[in-house]
């Protein structure tokens, strides 16, 4: 027991190192602001997976998107995202290796407060991050 949790440790602190070089994007126009990061990860079962999140504030309207891919996992397999720490209610379903979702206030969805320094980090169902980065 001790050693899986040694592993999984391990695996967290690899894909945050990983994850901690993933470029930044911003872009500051009238009335938008739109940040976009590399997510990383550490290689799992033969893959290493990767991602992108961004989020864009325009004229009221505020979006986030997370996409991942290589994510070597059944279809079907469900992972946790979170924003700050915070958990979304919206959750990433895996198909043929990749999967992602959108937020949009003009769906009426919940888009988190995101500015430079905000973390993403997706974890499967145990809690593990799989992927990770910071805007």
């Amino acid at each position: 027991m001790r050693s899986n949790r040694i592993w999984v440790l391990g695996l967290v602190s690899v894909a945050l190192a990983i994850a901690s070089i993933g470029t930044v994007t911003t872009r500051a126009a009238a009335n938008e602001v739109r940040l976009r990061v590399q997510l990383a990860g550490a290689t799992i079962n033969g893959m290493t997976p990767k991602g992108k999140a961004e989020f864009r504030s325009r004229n009221n309207t505020n979006q986030f998107t997370v996409q991942v891919e290589n994510m070597n996992f059944p279809d079907g397999t469900v992972f946790n995202v979170a924003v700050n720490g915070q958990p979304l209610s919206q959750q990433i379903t895996i198909a043929l290796l990749r999967g992602g979702f959108q937020l949009n206030t003009n769906d009426g969805d919940v888009v988190p407060a995101i500015g430079l320094g905000a973390t993403v980090v997706v974890t499967d169902q145990a809690g593990a991050t799989v992927l990770a980065g910071s805007f």
